[in-house]
């Protein structure tokens, strides 16, 4: 059962740690399975962003160092913003990189799979952007 302000765990890993808003989820899997064996990730959902209880997140964080939030929507305000604050407040000293509608930009007027595809958000932008993550 979803509580408000859990997130919930959808895989375990020691690499990195993936935060996502929504249905990104499913998308942040499909990057995870097109990467088997480059690394394993830690991956959330978040379930609100307030309440929220970042406890999981924190650990995980200080585990691997390094954080990826995608969301389907700006980066303003969203997952990325949390994760900021919870490096930063926490003094993890974490690598952090947003994935989602840059700001200033807005999605086009067409499906949600271009959409996805434009802005790097499907599993495959996903997958290519860990893949750098990992090579720096």
């Amino acid at each position: 059962m979803l509580c408000p302000g859990q997130p919930v765990q959808a895989a375990e890993g020691r690499d990195l740690t993936v935060i996502c808003l929504g249905t990104a989820v499913h998308d942040a899997l499909e990057a995870m399975a097109l990467l088997r064996g480059r690394c394993t990730m830690d991956i959330f959902a978040l379930t609100s962003i307030r309440p929220l209880d970042t406890t999981a997140l924190g650990a995980s964080i200080r585990k691997t160092g390094m954080v990826l939030t995608v969301e389907h929507h700006s980066t303003h305000g969203g997952a990325d913003s949390i994760a900021a604050e919870l490096v930063a407040e926490n003094d993890l000293g974490a690598r952090l990189k947003r994935l989602g509608v840059p700001e200033g930009t807005f999605t086009r007027n067409a499906p949600a799979s271009f959409n996805k595809t434009f802005f790097g958000l499907d599993g495959e932008g996903i997958a290519a952007e860990i893949g750098n993550l990992l090579e720096k």
